[in-house]
């Protein structure tokens, strides 16, 4: 479907049938979902850095403590597996948390019925 556009006093767009303001109230609340992604993925990642780092620590001052070749090798099998463990899970919830935004995106926002537009049907 075209849109006939034209333009207005002082180089303002208008378009027929089309509702700038709901398209700027769709583009805000569209950025402010991904901003608040953003955020959350920020936060989960340093909060898993920094649980991992503390982890690390504390890993290597077990290891130093090793007084033979079997307690280390048991130590550093143990440290390593609840390292992979650790990783894996923080790798899933990250993917749980894009998928979730991802899914939130796909939502179109509720401004067309909220500012009274509606969207034209395409042709049977």
């Amino acid at each position: 479907m075209l849109v006939d556009v034209g333009f207005g006093r002082q180089g303002e767009c208008r378009a027929v049938g089309f509702n700038n303001t709901a398209l700027m109230l769709g583009n805000q609340q569209a950025l402010a979902r991904w901003m608040r992604v953003l955020v959350e993925l920020t936060q989960e990642v340093a909060q898993f850095t920094q649980r991992r780092l503390h982890e690390d620590m504390a890993g290597w001052t077990a290891l130093g403590a090793c007084r033979k070749p079997e307690e280390f090798f048991e130590c550093n099998r143990r440290l390593t597996a609840a390292a992979a463990d650790q990783y894996s899970a923080e790798f899933r919830n990250l993917s749980e948390l894009v998928t979730q935004a991802a899914g939130e995106a796909l939502v179109p926002p509720q401004v067309a019925q909220a500012s009274g537009h509606t969207q034209p049907k395409a042709p049977a």
